[in-house]
């Protein structure tokens, strides 16, 4: 995206191969790597000169000039054309043609991760592949999944901070997802795939608010960073994003707070940290529902004894919970109900 195809005459055009590619709807893209990458604002010598490189994969042809590039092949952007016909159609034949000391098997490697593309690789922490599709075109910022993430979310989610800087140096920082999550948020309780909320990535928070990321960025709904990190991210997350300027009284759309954050994800340290700087563990949500509540509904034993325990909740809303918990035979449930029991008020 962005980049103009190169220029291409009509005796090119009229070549077998290239016709087949333009049918496919896939020579524009050859047309771009052959400006982007080759350096030609014309590619017709190109083609009548070495026709296959119509045909082959895009993939194949970046994977190889990466290859030729690593390696210091002189003049590697030629031969990234020349490799086709010159060393043949087989990642054996380009290694022994270029005498290179990577292997067949490190090419189609390579091959198979391009063609994965940029996302794929930037999930997986391949640094790697990400700065070779930088190098050669691809823009992270117009390529998002389902979801709305791009690579940089991807990066920051699985804490691959190298990958991130390397893509943060190609688009926004604070670019958002379809639920309006910037990367911050991702790195804020982990990303994995389709696993949300597998852990603080505290190496990808430290340079997305390095790199000047917004601390008190909310999705659409009102969910802050703040409150993804109080929920998974752990205590040093929920630190640093409190440092970097976060709303500590942040509400989202549905009134809630940190806290109720907090008892949702049921990690005690962080609960303990929020309520030591001062969060009202007792302020119910709009519906009316504590984060004593929310601790029962999504079973978390340890945060709901430590709140009753501590003192920081309504001796009612804990008769309320202890009440919501007996209702369920589940296990965790019972077990909180039984902790509550001791602490909530007789009936009357």
């Amino acid at each position: 995206p962005g980049v103009a195809p190169a220029a291409l005459g009509p005796a090119a055009r009229r070549l077998p191969g290239v016709a087949a590619a333009e049918r496919r709807g896939a020579l524009d893209a050859k047309l771009k790597f052959a400006r982007h990458v080759l350096g030609l604002a014309d590619a017709t010598d190109l083609l009548l000169s070495t026709p296959r490189f119509a045909s082959v994969p895009l993939a194949v042809l970046v994977a190889r000039h990466a290859a030729l590039e690593r390696e210091g092949v002189a003049d590697a952007s030629r031969g990234a054309a020349d490799a086709v016909c010159g060393g043949g159609a087989s990642h054996d034949d380009f290694c022994a043609y270029f005498g290179l000391r990577a292997t067949p098997a490190d090419v189609a490697r390579r091959v198979a991760a391009v063609r994965r593309g940029g996302r794929r690789a930037a999930a997986d922490g391949d640094l790697d592949v990400v700065r070779d599709l930088l190098a050669r075109g691809w823009d992270p910022g117009d390529d998002a999944d389902r979801r709305g993430a791009s690579a940089l979310h991807l990066a920051a989610g699985r804490g691959a901070a190298d990958v991130a800087r390397a893509l943060a140096a190609s688009m926004d920082v604070d670019a958002l997802d379809a639920r309006g999550a910037s990367p911050l948020h991702y790195a804020a309780c982990g990303v994995r795939g389709n696993a949300v909320g597998v852990g603080g990535e505290l190496g990808a928070l430290d340079l997305l608010l390095e790199l000047g990321a917004d601390a008190r960025r909310a999705t659409f709904d009102g969910n802050t960073v703040l409150m993804w990190a109080a929920w998974a991210g752990g205590p040093g997350a929920v630190r640093r994003i409190l440092a970097a300027g976060a709303d500590l009284a942040a509400r989202n759309d549905r009134g809630c707070t940190a806290a109720h954050w907090a008892c949702a994800g049921g990690d005690v340290a962080t609960v303990r940290l929020l309520s030591g700087l001062g969060v009202d563990f007792s302020a119910p949500n709009d519906a009316g529902h504590t984060p004593l509540e929310h601790a029962v509904a999504y079973k978390r034993v340890a945060a709901a004894e430590w709140l009753v325990a501590a003192g920081v909740v309504d001796p009612s809303a804990v008769e309320y919970a202890a009440r919501l918990a007996a209702l369920d035979g589940d296990g965790d449930r019972a077990a909180i109900s039984t902790a509550l029991g001791a602490f909530a008020m007789p009936p009357i």
